[in-house]
């Protein structure tokens, strides 16, 4: 799989509890975002 780097803009603080929440569940931002960008393709 090739990768593409995407810069997005966000509220720091909705970010920053993002990136607590995903360590907690064991995954990086990266990795729901996406997951998250995956599901809006497959079910657009």
């Amino acid at each position: 799989m090739k990768t593409a780097m995407i810069n997005i803009k966000i509220d720091k603080a909705v970010k920053e509890e993002a990136q607590k929440l995903a360590a907690e569940l064991g995954f990086s931002l990266s990795a729901l975002v996406t997951a998250s960008l995956k599901q809006f393709v497959r079910t657009r």
